[in-house]
């Protein structure tokens, strides 16, 4: 019988195990969404109700997420969280703390179970250190770290408590937030979570101390292979200096590129880079013919990082534009160097879609230098000098244009531009 999927009205939503969301280009809105969905399936119908979003809104935020790999869709069953499920008789973590009555009778639009969790959470936040507070190991991963940010903001962070009145809890679950904000912030960091635990006094459990021990033994193993590994290379090398005549070097060397030719035709320009070097260690007569593999080879990267920055576009903002410039910067070096006129023309044009003409005139100058009869290059050049104000460097790339394409009138305009300035 053919399956067919579930229908969306009746299915559930579930974040994706492994899934390092901090990863995904989502918009705040995928994201304010997705905190929903943290550790506990809801149906459409579920996520409107806790974020006030309208049905609409809902699905197409859910069809993004669903395309962008952040959450999967399952058959329809009842949304509940892990505690109501839980054995009733399990003892919780504020079991035996003494919680005062008016709080407990607070109108707030909360379960008696909510409000005692936050009264438990904000009790003991003088006391707990982050990782307690995060409810982590101290031997947490820095993706453990990240999703146990994402699964308490799902609980405590304002938004949470979107048109609810939840009276004198709100000052309560602001504290908390912020506090868990904070231990974030501090545990996301290297240098600061290395600084922050020298400063913690709380013992290792026997678990944690298990673990560390583990990784120090593996640490330790690693760096004896290395040694090892820088024995044997040492020794080898010492003894081709030392048995191997000139002729076998240069047969040894045109045996690994081979080797790199073969690897070459086959696509696999890493390892064909590799076999090269290697090859050029035993002749460096091979050095040239070796170039054109490590120019192919840079080529193919630079054309990935492009197609990456042009997908990054999509999705610019004041957060990831200097990102997204920083890497263009790089790219438009790495182009400079090869001097392929295609990659050159497409730098160029993404420099003028990140408002950048200075980048963008410097990449068409040099590809009109290699093609002078090349039309668009010349375009660049002459918009990017007139973006910039350089009217005599646009007067004469207008000229250039003017006279290899006599029907365009957009020359004309900065050449009469050009004029009055």
């Amino acid at each position: 019988m053919t399956q067919t999927s579930p229908d969306p009205r009746e299915a559930t939503f579930e974040v994706l195990p492994n899934v390092d969301l901090t990863k995904l280009p989502l918009t705040p809105e995928e994201g304010f969404v997705v905190s929903r969905l943290v550790g506990r399936r809801r149906t459409l119908g579920d996520i409107a109700n806790e974020t006030g979003l309208t049905a609409g809104d809902v699905k197409r935020h859910v069809d993004s997420l669903v395309r962008k790999g952040a959450i999967a869709m399952f058959g329809r069953t009842k949304a509940v969280d892990a505690r109501e499920v839980n054995d009733p008789k399990k003892k919780l973590p504020y079991d035996g703390m003494v919680f005062i009555p008016a709080d407990l009778a607070d109108g707030a639009d909360l379960t008696d179970e909510q409000k005692r969790r936050i009264l438990y959470v904000d009790a003991n936040l003088g006391t707990w250190n982050h990782y307690r507070l995060l409810d982590l190991k101290r031997t947490a991963t820095a993706l453990d770290v990240k999703t146990a940010y994402f699964k308490v903001s799902r609980e405590f962070h304002p938004d949470a408590f979107f048109r609810k009145n939840i009276g004198r809890y709100a000052e309560r679950v602001d504290r908390i937030f912020r506090a868990m904000k904070t231990a974030y912030d501090v545990l996301s960091r290297h240098d600061l979570r290395g600084s922050y635990d020298q400063t913690i006094v709380d013992d290792f459990s026997a678990e944690e101390m298990a673990e560390l021990e583990a990784i120090a033994d593996e640490k330790k193993r690693a760096m004896e292979r290395a040694e090892r590994l820088a024995r044997n290379n040492a020794d080898r090398k010492a003894a081709r200096l030392k048995w191997n005549p000139m002729a076998q070097r240069m047969s040894r060397g045109a045996e690994l590129f081979a080797l790199a030719e073969a690897a070459r035709k086959a696509g696999r320009l890493d390892e064909a880079v590799t076999q090269a070097r290697l090859a050029c260690s035993f002749d460096e007569s091979l050095g040239i013919r070796a170039e054109a593999i490590y120019a192919e080879a840079e080529a193919v990267r630079a054309q990935m990082a492009l197609k990456r920055i042009q997908q990054a576009l999509r999705y610019i903002d004041d957060t990831t534009r200097d990102e997204i410039i920083a890497a263009a910067d790089t790219l438009a070096e790495q182009v400079e160097k090869l001097r392929l006129v295609p990659m050159l023309m497409e730098v160029a044009t993404l420099m003028q879609t990140l408002k950048r003409p200075q980048r963008a005139f410097r990449m068409a100058t040099l590809a009109s230098e290699i093609e002078p009869q090349l039309v668009p290059a010349w375009v660049i050049v002459a918009e990017s000098a007139a973006a910039e104000g350089k009217w005599a460097l646009a007067q004469r790339a207008a000229d250039r244009w003017q006279a290899l394409d006599p029907k365009a009138t957009r020359p004309k305009e900065i050449l009469r531009q050009a004029k009055i300035r």
